[in-house]
C-alpha cells in the first residue's frame, strides 16, 4: 500500500506543481496571464443631427479595433466611419432595406445600443489614428442622436 501511495504522490505533485506554473506563468506556453483583457473605453457624447453631413470624432486611441455608437433615431439614419486614409465602416443603420409606402422614408426602430454593423472588429485595419470622422446620414425629418461611443 506504502508503494502505491508514493507512485500516485510521484505522479500528482509534479502535476500539481505545473498547473500551478501554468496558471501563475502561462507565458512558459506562450500564453497571457488572462483569457481577455480588452479595453474598451467609453466617450459619452451629446452628438444630435438632424441634417446629413460630417462630424469630427477624436479618441484617446490609435489603431481602433473596435467602434460602436449608441443613441436614438425617430426615422431613418445610417452612420459610417471614416479615417483620414480614406477607409470607410458602416456602423449604424436603421433602414434595412424596409420603407413606409405612404412617405417612402425608410421604417426605424427609435433606440439602439453599442450598434457596430462593419466596426465590431476591424482587425488591421487603415484606422490607426486618433481622429475620425463619422458620416451621418438622416432622411428628411429625423433627428439621430449618438449619446455614446465604444471603441478598443
Amino acid at each position: 500500500m506504502n508503494k502505491r501511495l508514493s507512485y500516485i504522490s510521484a505522479f500528482l505533485i509534479p502535476l500539481a506543481v505545473l498547473v500551478i506554473l501554468l496558471i501563475v506563468l502561462p507565458s512558459i506556453l506562450g500564453g497571457s496571464s488572462t483569457f481577455s483583457e480588452t479595453q474598451y473605453k467609453v466617450l459619452d457624447t451629446n452628438l444630435e443631427v438632424s441634417e446629413s453631413g460630417d462630424y469630427e470624432v477624436k479618441l484617446d486611441k490609435s489603431n481602433v479595433q473596435f467602434f460602436a455608437i449608441s443613441g436614438s433615431a425617430n426615422g431613418g439614419a445610417e452612420v459610417y466611419l471614416y479615417e483620414a486614409s480614406g477607409g470607410k465602416l458602416k456602423v449604424y443603420s436603421n433602414l434595412n432595406g424596409k420603407f413606409n409606402t405612404i412617405t417612402g422614408f425608410a421604417t426605424a426602430k427609435n433606440s439602439f445600443q453599442n450598434e457596430c454593423v462593419d466596426t465590431c472588429y476591424m482587425g488591421e485595419s487603415k484606422f490607426n489614428s486618433q481622429t475620425y470622422k463619422l458620416h451621418v446620414e438622416v432622411s428628411p425629418g429625423t433627428t439621430l442622436k449618438i449619446t455614446k461611443i465604444v471603441y478598443s
